[in-house]
């Protein structure tokens, strides 16, 4: 409908930003309706955009009474979210044998050369070594650990510049999705938004194929990888 000072023009003199991942915050004078939406909704943008046009929109015609039982109980569902992590944790035996390893990578395009975890009760650090150096991202075991993410120089105040001593925060939580296949993901909650996901399929206790990928609109990039691996003995 139109697009002019970092404003979208829609429907029934509507207007909205519309930011990376479907984020919106939408006005609708003529309704009196404001919505903003900021989950990552990037692969469902078109029906979150049809639940507004053809759903909420029209309801607004006619103004709600109050209805201040469902309004606590909405209250009491907000206060229960939390961020997602992983939930998945199958029974392993291969924990305790590669735990400690470290995991010499052939060459890939994330530039990763070592990788190795550590257990602990409930979660562990994943260590790795790329283009900046020696690296580590604790995780919980199907619970977010709130840590910088380890990447040195993604900034917040212009993409794509390198800002010497700024680490993104980040949620990170892991799981054995199956017996030899472990999993860690590290979502950014920072001033931007994205999410990092590491992939460890063990084909023995010396053996590893590893797979990494995801960022966010404008770094991260450098994290998208694929190699297999070969335990490192110790001297």
């Amino acid at each position: 409908f139109g697009y002019g000072y970092q404003f979208f023009a829609t429907w029934d003199n509507c207007f909205f930003f519309n930011g990376a991942g479907s984020n919106i915050a939408l006005c609708c004078p003529e309704k009196d309706m404001i919505l903003v939406y900021n989950g990552d909704t990037e692969a469902r943008e078109t029906l979150i955009y049809r639940f507004i046009k053809e759903i909420m929109a029209p309801a607004s015609d006619t103004p709600l009474p109050d209805d201040e039982d469902n309004l606590a109980a909405l209250n009491a569902y907000s206060k229960s979210l939390k961020l997602r992590s992983v939930t998945v944790n199958s029974a392993t035996n291969i924990q305790q044998r590669i735990s400690e390893k470290t995991y010499r990578l052939n060459e890939n395009t994330a530039g990763i050369t070592k990788i190795r975890l550590d257990f602990d009760d409930d979660g562990g650090v994943f260590s790795y070594t790329n283009a900046q150096g020696f690296k580590q991202l604790p995780f919980g075991i199907c619970y977010n650990k709130i840590v910088p993410f380890p990447q040195e120089g993604y900034s917040r105040e212009v993409a794509t510049h390198f800002a010497p001593g700024s680490f993104y925060k980040c949620a990170s939580s892991a799981g054995w999705c199956e017996p030899n296949k472990f999993y860690i993901s590290a979502r950014i909650i920072d001033e931007y938004l994205g999410g990092f996901h590491f992939h460890f399929y063990f084909a023995s206790e010396n053996h590893v194929v590893f797979l990494s990928h995801g960022g966010g609109e404008a770094f991260g990039s450098e994290y998208h990888g694929y190699a297999e691996g070969f335990y490192e003995k110790d001297d």
